[in-house]
């Protein structure tokens, strides 16, 4: 198994080879200043065209967990329900076509699946976390043959763990287990696995790590992953376009290589978002009771800082362009029945309750190219609409409704200036 380091700018791919990047001393990087006018118009706005999912009756539009969405060429989606273990086909006006798979071991069915992902040219990829296999459909939900991807990956539901590249390799989210036990006030090890397309050899790719600086425990669960208390970190992500991007949040910069050698690091200039009276408090609140579980184990501070980074996580759709979740100025939404229910349920498995989570960012998104265009900014319709795919100006989302119910959303990016 060959293991190939990754530093602060990632990796470029050159046919089967992985090279890393040299040190930034030794190298050319390119800076884009993406300070420039909204190239698809400011106020942008998502318009709805199509809701799939009911709260209750037919249960081919009922979803158990929503594990990953792929819309087709000819305008029809597949939608994959991590919790029924079945994939489910829909037309552009989302009725329901045709089933595939179904629980169980055998060729085309599923242990747990986790993840999809469109697949050279027509085909779908089903990432099946128990299993340790990819299975290939066609458009037509024929399965072509499977690919062991080698590779322990995560079982653990929320955030990018799967991804396919313009070379057909798969690239998939997991812990590396020899460090795990040495982590303390870090990051969790998380490595990404690449499986190239005929299957076989195996890269190990750890994620760019850095000591992370303010409280890393406890935060807020958004649709887009956890918010935490405005800490700084680095995160990893595998683009489609085969390539490691990396960003620190600590400034406004995203860094991926490119197949020269160099970097591109993305800059946009910000303006610091302070953190409100009772913002802080929750936060405090909300490490102190997460700290206090895991007592004894990490260092972890609990100290929120004056003000918030510039993001805090971000997601690369299926052009390989960059939706970057930009801390703003939160608001106040008194905790629903829903919540208060759930804050019971964790207090009686726990011990003790977490507290209320009662200010909100709305969830807000820079939109890059992969050269550093700036297009513009769109605003999700809740904190836990998931974004989970996006092909020109149309943008599929996962969004939950009163009975926690799931919804698979197409909106149109449109309404810009």
């Amino acid at each position: 198994m060959r293991s190939a380091l990754v530093g602060m700018f990632g990796l470029t791919l050159t046919g089967s080879s992985l090279l890393v990047a040299p040190p930034a001393a030794a190298q050319d990087t390119l800076v884009v200043r993406a300070d420039g006018p909204h190239t698809w118009g400011e106020r942008l706005q998502l318009v709805e065209e199509v809701r799939i999912g009911v709260v209750d009756g037919d249960e081919r539009y009922v979803f158990g967990r929503v594990a990953g969405v792929v819309p087709a060429a000819e305008g029809s989606v597949w939608v994959a329900d991590g919790q029924a273990q079945i994939v489910r086909r829909y037309d552009e006006s989302g009725a329901h076509l045709e089933d595939i798979g179904g629980p169980g071991d055998g060729p085309g069915e599923f242990k747990s699946i986790m993840d999809l992902a469109p697949y050279r040219g027509d085909s779908v990829a089903v990432w099946d976390a128990h299993a340790w296999r990819v299975s290939l459909f066609d458009r037509d939900g024929v399965l072509g043959r499977t690919v062991s991807a080698g590779f322990p990956g995560s079982i653990l539901g929320g955030g990018e763990q799967f991804v396919t590249d313009t070379e057909g390799a798969f690239w998939v989210k997991g812990v590396d287990l020899d460090k795990r036990s040495d982590v303390r006030n870090a990051e969790t090890p998380w490595i990404w696995g690449r499986t190239p397309a005929e299957g076989g050899a195996l890269d190990t790719l750890p994620q760019a790590q850095y000591r992370i600086d303010g409280p890393y425990m406890g935060g807020q669960r958004y649709g887009l992953g956890l918010l935490r208390p405005f800490g700084v970190w680095t995160q990893t992500l595998p683009s489609p376009a085969g390539y490691l991007v990396v960003a620190r949040n600590d400034r406004y910069a995203i860094t991926r290589p490119l197949r020269d050698g160099r970097v591109v690091r993305i800059e946009r200039s910000w303006s610091p978002i302070l953190v409100e009276r009772d913002e802080r408090s929750q936060f405090e609140s909300s490490a102190e009771h997460v700290t206090e579980l895991w007592a004894g184990r990490y260092d972890f501070s609990t100290n929120i800082p004056d003000t918030k980074p510039p993001f805090w996580t971000f997601w690369i759709d299926d052009d390989a362009r960059i939706w970057v979740a930009r801390h703003v100025e939160a608001h106040h939404r008194p905790e629903t029945e829903a919540e208060r229910a759930e804050r019971e349920r964790l207090g009686e498995l726990r011990g003790t309750v977490p507290p209320k989570m009662e200010w909100w960012e709305p969830v807000t998104l820079d939109l890059f190219e992969p050269n550093g265009r700036f297009l513009g900014t769109v605003v999700l319709p809740s904190s836990q609409s998931r974004p989970v795919a996006a092909h020109g100006r149309q943008l599929w989302t996962v969004e939950k409704g009163e009975y926690d119910e799931s919804y698979v959303v197409r909106y149109r990016i449109g309404g810009g200036s």
